[in-house]
C-alpha cells in the first residue's frame, strides 16, 4: 500500500498538483489509494484544516474520472453507514463523503484519527473487493 502526503506531493510538477495550485487548495493531506485507481482517482484520506487545525476523514474521488465514480458510488452506503456526508471539494474537484471535523490536541486524539482512517481504508478496500 503506498502512502500519499500532501507536503512532499506539492513539490513535485504532476499535471494533478499543477492543477491544484491554480485552484489555490492547500496539501495539508494524507491519501490512500482505493482499488485499481489511481490516486487522484480515488482514496481515503484524512485532511487538516489550515484554519483550525481539525482533521476531517473521508472518501474522496476525482469528479471528472468516471470509472473511480461508479466505485466512489457503490460506496455511498457504506460512507453513510459511518456517519459521513456528501460534499464536493471545488480547489479539489472532488466528489466525498467526510466525517465532522476532529480536533486533534493530543496523543489519543492523533491514534484515534489515524485508527479511524485505516478502518476506513480497509472498509472500503473490502468493499470494493467484494463489488
Amino acid at each position: 500500500m503506498k502512502i500519499y502526503y500532501g507536503p512532499e506531493m506539492e513539490k513535485t510538477k504532476e499535471p494533478e498538483v499543477l492543477r491544484l495550485r491554480r485552484q489555490n487548495a492547500h496539501f495539508y493531506w494524507v491519501a490512500v489509494p482505493l482499488g485499481p485507481f489511481s490516486f487522484w482517482d480515488l482514496h481515503a484520506g484524512a485532511v487538516v484544516n489550515p484554519d483550525n487545525l481539525r482533521v476531517r476523514l473521508g472518501i474522496h474521488c476525482l469528479a471528472s474520472a468516471r470509472p473511480a465514480c461508479e466505485a466512489f458510488e457503490s460506496l455511498k452506503t457504506l460512507c453513510r453507514a459511518q456517519g459521513l456526508e456528501a460534499y464536493y471539494a471545488e480547489a479539489a474537484g472532488e466528489s466525498q463523503y467526510v466525517s465532522s471535523e476532529h480536533l486533534v490536541d493530543g496523543p489519543e486524539a492523533a491514534r484515534s484519527i489515524a485508527g479511524g482512517l485505516y478502518k476506513l481504508y480497509d472498509l472500503a478496500s473490502k468493499s470494493l473487493r467484494v463489488a
